[in-house]
């Protein structure tokens, strides 16, 4: 895990680095090429019936084979992409193996995905994200075989929540940066977090109650301006609070 760890936060740091919108795709894909993504995909949620202008301004990056690129959004497949309606429905992370019932109940929302299938996106890992403004988001990571391993994906939902905050950036004015200082104990509870604990087991390993636990990560996800524990913890990797 340390490895993993490590990993992600050299692809954080790229990703910092970035200066513009158009940078911030290419950047994640030259990075995740390794985990076997191919394209890459990030948007907010469309409106239902909306049209393609509007559906177009809903994406924050793209790096989706061109000519599938042009004919998902001419058809305004979004509506019946199954991976669509799955991140509205959930805010887990999911791969795209477990909407295939989706695909045999909707005749559409199959061509959907035997079409992507088809340009290139035989497989996927989509997570879903919360910006503090509460609109809905994902970035969809895609590949002929993208690595499944809970080790890939723990990171690639890392990159993505950092992606979205990176962009979120892009849009508002300049912030100052942020630099927590944490107490030993909230450090205590964010290296367990980080560990992927739940609250009765960093409790039981603490010797204090699941209540104090929970009121610490609310705690840490205040100070660090963060809506999820997932966001809490790039932040707080990024400021060299975890190793």
């Amino acid at each position: 895990m340390r490895r993993s760890m490590a990993d992600a936060l050299s692809i954080i740091c790229e990703i910092d680095n970035v200066n513009t919108r158009s940078e911030l795709g290419k950047s994640i894909l030259r990075r995740t090429k390794q985990f076997g993504v191919t394209s890459l995909f990030g948007g907010f949620a469309p409106a239902r019936h909306a049209d393609p202008a509007a559906l177009a301004s809903c994406v924050f990056f793209s790096e989706l084979p061109k000519e599938w690129s042009k004919y998902y959004f001419a058809r305004n497949y979004s509506l019946y992409d199954p991976t669509v309606h799955k991140f509205l429905a959930s805010s887990n992370a999911f791969d795209w193996r477990e909407v295939e019932r989706e695909w045999y109940v909707a005749e559409c929302s199959g061509r959907v995905m035997n079409e992507a299938r088809d340009a290139g996106l035989k497989s996927g890992f989509t997570v879903p994200l919360i910006p503090l403004d509460n609109r809905k988001a994902a970035i969809s990571f895609a590949g002929d075989q993208i690595d499944d391993s809970i080790e890939s994906r723990a990171i690639l939902s890392l990159i993505a929540n950092y992606a979205l905050a990176k962009d979120l950036k892009f849009q508002l004015s300049p912030h100052p940066p942020i630099q927590p200082k944490v107490s030993k104990r909230e450090q205590d509870i964010l290296n367990w977090v980080a560990e992927g604990k739940t609250d009765w087991e960093i409790a039981t390993i603490l010797g204090i109650s699941v209540h104090t636990v929970d009121k610490f990560v609310r705690q840490l996800k205040k100070k660090f301006n963060c809506v999820n524990r997932t966001q809490t913890i790039v932040i707080a990797m990024k400021n060299g609070l975890l190793g």
